[in-house]
């Protein structure tokens, strides 16, 4: 569309210049003069077309290298504007010249429309602004460099999420009890749960809905004293004690809190399952403790918990519960063993026998075998008295209970025991509600480096939300600048001057202020659906440079030597083209800023970040821009000063986001050696090539048919014909050698590999131990400078 206006626009210049008519009029054309207006139009924008959808696929890039639920949620969007970008171009240089010959009439009414009148009113606005901006241009260039670096001192203190929440309509109550309750007890307390929601909450709960336990295929074990209910809510049409999904939660929370023994943690259907499938846990934020003692961690466990309620923002906090299951446990005293003449090994066994049973026998159904199972009744073995009465054959016949030799009591013992790597942990969980993810993880930390001192042997690591922001970042940290170094370098081979370059290069820093004020206007903080945001903002960005640039240069090149005419005339003839591509993006976006239907959580941010960005891009680009192109070429004419731009350059590229790198813990180098290195990529493919190998042990030689035709005297002519086929089959010995051979291979290739790994593990884990070391080393050594400089400063005294 916008080709076909600039056509238009050209075309109308054509007939205005040709004619030397100023008012209204009416005007025909020949067919060869309208073929060399289209002609003409058509090559004057077929410069800027193609680099500008070359600018755009490049900026595209970083959205195409994300991977995991980011990529699989904005990777699509990104390919489809890249194919229907290349369609555009392609029809923009081919199709719509050559409609445009055909089917705009040459007969063309020259007169004032409302879309002259409107750009007028712009043109009487803006000249004026520009005029008063050129006797203030390097006040009004310090000011624009000045915001820039308060929007980037904002965005760094704007907090961060991965994704912004999707409101999924209901709620998830995760309601736990006490290690060991009784299956009956935990369907009593939900029941009142769910008698108390639905009581107090009529017209906005439709329906409570529990699930305990596991299923017949665990996909989701969960031990009997825990629940997840879901909480299916009405429209909020119909909603009367309030109409805010997070008040209602809390409203929720606090009526449900009143049930004794019980305690909750609030979350949604998708995104519980969504935080655990990625990240291991439900919440939001996580603190895992690892160690090897599990009274140890669970002391630690509420000690961390005690510390996390005092920070704003999270609620739901919940320690994982390793502990706290009631067991009965026998403690046998020897001496009296010894006395009566027991053994150890058969008193487990009447033990083992009375409580879990023991095969007495075998019965046989037909061709089914079953074994008899004998064992106490249930009347028997439900009381711990029960077990401190069951009674103990001596060798002499005598019975004695088994307390008379063992005490026997209820003792709390060990709810769970959960792994990462083969390493005890306890998880402390937290959501987060008011505030986002990575400014309350960033408390997180402070308070534990600050405050928690653990074990020694014991170590911490975060989970939740924010490690996929993190990733996801590391990912654009790369992706973005390598993205921006190649628009800049095919900007400066298409205008061939790195002061024009570099020119162009400052729309993106400048929209970028837009993008930043936005989020900040609307209270919305940084996550990956903003970041996507910011890099289609970019492209668009530089497109208004190129736009108002390359005017400047084709006016160059026709002979307008003055620099404040050339301005003067470029940006009168560019204003419509760079007003137009800015409200055309921006309207386009305004229905995902402003929707608040389903998916509205993730589409705001990228839609404000768009529309925002284009505000003050495009008021930069019409001020700013103008103003840098004067002092750079005013700068030319008078002192030449090549490293003016090149400054420039480096302190845009400083300042767009190179992010320091933060240090690496022995784990990650742990995980990324462990999946990089190439000696454990080869001993991989080597087991590979083994097990692929093993299938090739039983092979078939190719199936041989023949054809013979012997003569016969008896039946004269006509002779014998002979068809067959033979095949050789593969010796069933030989067939399992070579497939044992095989598998004996691959169990070796096995071993080295996992040998490899754990060469690799001790290299990294003496490199930190060592790094370790010089830390402590670098600390006593600081102390010992400090305690020198006290004794010199104590001599130097004496000395006086």
């Amino acid at each position: 569309n916008l080709t076909l206006l600039i056509i238009c626009a050209k075309y109308h210049n054509k007939v205005l210049k040709n004619s030397g008519v100023d008012h209204k009029g009416t005007l025909e054309l020949t067919e060869a003069e309208m073929n060399e207006s289209v002609e003409i139009s058509a090559g004057s924008i077929m410069r800027s077309s193609v680099f500008g959808v070359i600018i755009i696929l490049i900026v595209y890039l970083p959205i195409l290298s994300l991977t995991g639920v980011e990529g699989r949620m904005f990777r699509p969007m990104a390919q489809t504007v890249s194919f229907a970008l290349v369609g555009a171009l392609l029809l923009s240089l081919t199709y719509v010249p050559a409609m445009s010959a055909l089917f705009l009439s040459r007969k063309m009414k020259v007169e004032h429309t409302f879309a002259d009148r409107l750009m007028d009113f712009f043109q009487r606005m803006y000249e004026p602004a520009l005029f008063r901006a050129f006797h203030w241009r390097k006040s009004v260039v310090a000011l624009t460099v000045g915001v820039f670096f308060l929007s980037v001192w904002l965005f760094t203190r704007m907090g961060g999420e991965f994704i912004p929440t999707l409101d999924e309509g209901d709620i998830m109550m995760h309601g736990f009890l006490r290690p060991g309750t009784s299956l009956k007890q935990t369907l009593e307390s939900h029941r009142l749960a769910q008698k108390i929601i639905l009581d107090n909450f009529p017209d906005e709960v439709e329906q409570v809905i529990s699930k305990i336990g596991t299923a017949e295929i665990p996909t989701d074990p969960m031990a009997i004293e825990t629940a997840d209910n879901i909480i299916l809510l009405k429209d909020k049409k119909d909603w009367k004690k309030t109409h805010d999904k997070e008040e209602l939660v809390s409203m929720i929370e606090e009526k449900v809190h009143e049930i004794p023994g019980m305690a909750f943690e609030f979350t949604q259907p998708i995104k519980m399952r969504f935080d655990e499938m990625m990240t291991g846990v439900r919440s939001d934020i996580a603190v895992k403790i690892f160690g090897e003692n599990l009274d140890s961690l669970a002391r630690t466990g509420h000690k961390v918990e005690a510390l996390l309620k005092n920070i704003p923002g999270l609620v739901d906090l919940k320690v994982e519960q390793i502990e706290g299951l009631p067991q009965i446990v026998v403690r046998y005293d020897y001496g009296k063993i010894a006395r009566y003449g027991l053994h150890i090994k058969d008193i487990n066994a009447t033990v083992r026998t009375a409580f879990a049973g023991s095969v007495a026998g075998t019965m046989f159904e037909d061709e089914k075998r079953f074994d008899l199972v004998v064992r106490l009744d249930t009347t028997h073995r439900s009381e711990l008295t029960d077990v401190q009465q069951l009674p103990i054959a001596t060798p002499s016949g005598q019975l004695i209970p088994l307390s008379e030799v063992a005490s026997v009591e209820y003792r709390p013992g060990a709810a769970q025991i959960s792994r990462d790597n083969a390493e005890r942990r306890i998880v402390i969980g937290a959501n987060v509600r008011g505030r986002d993810v990575e400014s309350a993880i960033h408390d997180v930390q402070q308070v534990m480096e600050q405050k928690m001192k653990l074990p020694i042997g014991y170590r911490l690591s975060y989970g939740g939300q924010f490690e996929n922001l993190q990733a996801a970042k590391a990912r654009l940290s790369i992706a973005v600048p390598v993205a921006l170094l190649l628009i800049f370098v095919l900007l400066f081979f298409t205008f061939d001057s790195l002061k024009e370059s570099a020119l162009i290069f400052t729309a993106i820093p400048m929209s970028a202020i837009g993008g930043v004020f936005a989020l900040l206007m609307r209270d919305m903080p940084f996550s990956i659906s903003a970041g996507v945001g910011f890099i289609a903002l970019f492209g668009v960005a530089v497109l208004n440079g190129i736009v108002l640039v390359a005017c400047f240069k084709d006016l160059e090149a026709e002979g307008v030597t003055d620099i404040y005419e050339r301005i003067r005339q470029g940006t009168m003839l560019r204003l419509r083209p760079v007003l137009m591509t800015a409200s055309v993006a921006s309207l386009g976006f305004l229905p995902m800023a402003i929707s608040s239907g389903a998916g509205a959580e993730v589409q705001r941010p990228l839609a404000t970040v768009v529309i925002g960005g284009l505000v003050t891009s495009t008021l930069l680009t019409l001020i700013v821009l103008p103003l840098l192109y004067a002092l750079f070429f005013e700068i030319r004419k008078h002192k030449p000063i090549h490293h003016v731009p090149t400054i420039l350059l480096l302190l845009l590229f400083s300042a767009i986001g190179l992010q320091a790198q933060t240090p690496m813990t022995e784990q990650q180098a742990l995980d990324r050696i462990l999946q990089n290195h190439p000696a454990v990529q080869a001993a991989t493919l080597r087991t590979q090539q083994q097990q692929i190998l093993q299938g090739t042990a039983r092979t078939f030689d190719p199936t041989n048919f023949f054809h013979n035709v012997t003569a016969d005297p008896d039946l004269g002519i006509l002779g014998t014909t002979t068809v067959g086929a033979s095949q050789a089959f593969p010796a069933p010995k030989m067939t399992k050698a070579t497939r044992s051979f095989y598998e004996k291979k691959e169990q070796q290739a096995a071993a080295e590999g996992a040998q490899v790994q754990q060469s690799l593990t001790r290299h990294i884990r003496e490199i930190y131990q060592h790094l370790s070391y010089l830390e402590g080393r670098k600390t006593l050594l600081s102390r010992l400078d400090s305690t020198c400089q006290v004794f010199a400063a104590i001599a130097d005294v004496r000395y006086k």
